[in-house]
C-alpha cells in the first residue's frame, strides 16, 4: 500500500479516497490521514477518529453518531446534513467547515475551533459549548434550545433572534 494508506473493512483509506457510502462503523482510524476524502453518506457510527486529518473532506449526510473526533482536523470540510449526535469534538478544528443541517444533539464541543463555520439549521439540543472559538460563525438559523456554554471565544457573525453572548455565555432574552 502507498505510504499513509490502510486497508480497513475491505476499504482502502487514505488521502483523497472515495469512500462514498462506506460502512466503517466502529473502526479505529486513530491519526489517519483522510485529507480530501469523499465520505458522503458513509456510516461511521462510533469509530475512533482521534487526531485524524480530514481537512477538506466530504462527510455530507454521513452517520457520525458517537464519533470520537478528539483533536481531529476537519477544517474546510463539508459535514452538511450529517448526524453528529453524541459525538466528541473536544479540541477539534472545524474552522471554515460547512455544518448546515447537522444534528449535534448531545455532542461535546469543548476547546474546539469553529471559526467561520456555517451552523444554519444545526440542532444544538443538549450540547456543551465550553471554550470554543465561534469567531465569524453564522448561528443565525441554529436551534440553541438546551445548549450549555461558557468561555466562548470570538464573536459570531450572526446569532438567532433573541440570543446574545454575555461574558462568554450564550444567553436567550426574548
Amino acid at each position: 500500500l502507498p505510504t499513509g494508506w490502510q486497508l480497513v473493512n475491505g476499504y482502502l483509506i487514505g488521502p483523497g479516497a472515495n469512500l462514498t457510502g462506506a460502512y466503517l462503523a466502529g473502526v479505529n482510524l486513530f491519526k489517519a490521514d483522510i485529507t480530501g476524502a469523499n465520505l458522503a453518506s458513509a456510516d461511521l457510527n462510533e469509530p475512533n477518529l482521534t487526531s485524524a486529518n480530514l481537512t477538506d473532506s466530504d462527510l455530507s449526510e454521513a452517520n457520525l453518531i458517537g464519533v470520537d473526533f478528539f483533536k481531529a482536523d476537519l477544517s474546510g470540510g463539508d459535514l452538511s446534513g450529517a448526524n453528529l449526535s453524541n459525538a466528541d469534538l473536544n479540541e477539534a478544528d472545524l474552522s471554515g467547515a460547512n455544518l448546515s443541517g447537522v444534528d449535534l444533539s448531545g455532542a461535546v464541543l469543548s476547546d474546539a475551533n469553529f471559526s467561520g463555520v456555517n451552523f444554519s439549521g444545526v440542532n444544538f439540543s443538549g450540547v456543551l459549548l465550553f471554550d470554543v472559538n465561534l469567531t465569524d460563525s453564522d448561528l443565525s438559523e441554529a436551534f440553541l434550545t438546551g445548549v450549555q456554554s461558557n468561555n466562548i471565544i470570538g464573536t459570531p457573525s450572526a446569532l438567532p433572534t433573541g440570543w446574545q453572548i454575555v461574558d462568554g455565555t450564550l444567553v436567550y432574552s426574548p
